[in-house]
């Protein structure tokens, strides 16, 4: 696809207004040095020291959670592995302040170190998904002569081989962290008060300081983004990597000790959290009347009924956004595959960028640059935050996409290259009609990670009627029953598309 393509003009524009235009605050600042520089002082070095050390934390316990589950449900087969399979993204997809919610009913954990537990278990699945995709590229040759020799040598080459996406997972898991200030902020509320970076940048929405709040966000933007450079090695291996024959899954003697660590683990990650909330629907005082039963019932009614407007407009906003990915996302994953070197570097950055820096940037950038008296009508409709969510979460789907464009794909697609069909149609006659599994997955999960958006939907006017806005706000005023509640309708809808995928890969295989 060359610049002078129309579809290349259309990339760039869906770019350019979803993600790069609200983020031209920060970019703009991020050039006047002396400005930003000048605005640490030694209280904001000191927040910025503890939401490094924090997320640092955090990153560790995913890598501790994450990466010995990845190696056994992706090495090994035993009892219960696929539940457990198809319970690892579920965790993903929690909301971080259910998490926190959850853990503090179960332990009464709070501060700092709650808030790292949390995010670590939060984010434990990235080192372990990545896990699981490295080991399906592992070459059974060098695995099976490890194994013949001995079975410690086996595990070490397992390990070797999972490393790096173990670290990078833990990386992710690092700079979602670090820009997220709802978890914090609620542990900072229930139990000892404290401050870090990202409660600091969104302190500047108190005073409607927004274009203080773009730029204040500059010190976590500049930390993803050298994290972000510092993993574009390791995903350029991961492309280059090809193996013919590759490892499979295989039993091992002590396969219930290895399904029982994984039980473990998932209960730490989705069990508990579930069942606490749960628990939470029907708790009463002492001077209650009612059952517990009941108290629970009333709870789901009220939820429903009390959140009913606020879902339906998510539904509206993330569906927009969802949609637009699904169009884009298919020309960027092209883009991208016949990209190299330079370019694609570039590229890629450009692509992930908006999803890595904290939320709360791009929304103070959406409001300083759509927030005009011209603009009116279009800032406070469903379509500013559908083209936030694009703008953001694009990266998923064309991730997805471009894992179904493989070796196979693309030879179908160089073979209707030879026989002269346009870019429009190799993209949309021929791989969206046969990778439409890929291509929907990747819009559900757009749309997933839609539903659960917290930290720009509080600052945007148009996305303050939103379920993950009542859901803060309702446990911030302590309604503890429709809270849990609340929280676990999000769940059912958000555990729904992977559900549906997992029905449709089994009945298609």
């Amino acid at each position: 696809m060359t610049f002078k393509s129309p579809w290349a003009w259309l990339l760039a524009i869906v770019s350019l207004l979803c993600a790069w235009l609200p983020m031209m605050p920060s970019v703009v600042a991020f050039f006047d040095f002396p400005q930003w520089l000048g605005t640490l002082d030694s209280r904001l070095l000191l927040l910025l020291w503890r939401s490094i050390w924090m997320s640092s934390a955090a990153a560790i316990g995913s890598l501790i959670l994450g990466w010995p589950l990845g190696l056994f449900l992706g090495r090994y087969r035993f009892p219960l592995q696929s539940t457990y399979l198809l319970f690892l993204p579920l965790s993903l997809m929690l909301p971080p302040l259910m998490v926190a919610q959850a853990w503090y009913g179960l332990t009464g954990m709070n501060g700092v170190w709650a808030s790292a537990f949390s995010f670590a278990c939060c984010y434990a699945p990235l080192p372990a998904l990545l896990v699981i995709r490295s080991l399906k590229k592992q070459s059974s040759a060098s695995y099976d002569a490890a194994r013949m020799v001995s079975g410690r040598l086996g595990l070490r080459l397992l390990i070797s081989h999972t490393r790096g996406a173990a670290f990078v997972g833990a990386a992710l898991c690092f700079i979602f962290s670090i820009g997220d200030f709802a978890v914090p902020d609620y542990f900072a509320t229930v139990g000892d008060l404290f401050h870090v970076y990202s409660s600091e940048v969104f302190s500047n929405s108190r005073n409607s300081d927004f274009t203080a709040g773009a730029v204040s966000s500059l010190p976590l933007i500049v930390i993803s983004l050298a994290m972000l450079v510092g993993l574009l090695p390791w995903l350029k291996n991961q492309q280059q990597h090809t193996s013919q024959q590759c490892a499979e899954p295989h039993t091992v003697k002590h396969f219930m000790s290895l399904s029982v660590f994984c039980l473990g683990i998932t209960a730490v990650l989705v069990f508990a959290v579930i069942g606490r909330m749960y628990f939470e629907t029907g708790m009463r005082g002492p001077l209650a009347t009612s059952s517990w039963l009941q108290t629970s019932s009333k709870a789901f009614s009220d939820a429903f009924s009390l959140g009913r407007a606020d879902m339906i407009r998510t539904f509206q906003f993330a569906s927009i956004g969802a949609l637009i990915c699904m169009v884009v996302a298919p020309l960027w994953a092209f883009t991208i595959h016949y990209s190299s070197g330079l370019k694609r570097n570039l590229l890629f950055v450009m692509l992930v960028l908006p999803m890595l820096i904290p939320s709360l940037s791009l929304g103070f950038g959406g409001i300083v640059v759509f927030n005009q008296p011209y603009l009116d009508g279009f800032y406070n409709s469903i379509w500013l935050p559908a083209m936030l969510i694009a703008g953001r979460f694009m990266p998923i789907a064309v991730l997805i996409c471009i894992n179904a464009l493989g070796s196979h794909a693309a030879a179908v697609d160089n073979s209707a290259k030879l026989h002269g069909l346009s870019i429009s149609q190799r993209v949309y006659a021929l791989f969206v009609r046969n990778n439409w599994r890929a291509c929907l997955l990747g819009g559900a999960l757009v749309f997933v990670f839609a539903m659960r958006e917290l930290d720009f939907a509080i600052l945007l006017p148009a996305a303050n009627q939103s379920t993950a806005v009542r859901y803060y706000n309702a446990l911030h005023f302590s309604r503890d029953n429709f809270v849990a509640a609340f929280g676990l309708s999000i769940c059912f809808i958000l555990f729904l598309p992977v559900m549906l995928h997992s029905w449709l890969s089994k009945k298609s295989s």
